[in-house]
């Protein structure tokens, strides 16, 4: 706990890095592969939250502030890029 997380973009492809109750699909249906658009994910970029978790090509979005427990980050746009993290 009190440990920021870094995401860096070094691919030429933006991305975002956000959080989400489980795993699931993106905003872009094409890529989900069977699987619905999680809610978190819903709307793209025109929703303010996932706005927000946007990391584009070269830059770093930076994480803190989680609470004790296990939490889930994805991709809205490629969503089998994820990541579980846990904070002790």
């Amino acid at each position: 706990r009190g440990t920021t997380v870094s995401v860096v973009d070094q691919g030429g492809e933006p991305h975002t890095f956000t959080e989400v109750a489980q795993f699931g699909g993106g905003f872009v249906e094409p890529l989900n592969h069977g699987e619905p658009t999680v809610p978190e994910c819903a709307g793209g970029f025109s929703n303010v939250a996932v706005a927000r978790t946007r990391v584009t090509q070269g830059s770093r979005l930076d994480v803190t502030g989680l609470s004790k427990g296990k939490h889930f980050f994805q991709c809205c746009i490629h969503p089998w890029m994820h990541a579980a993290i846990e904070v002790q």
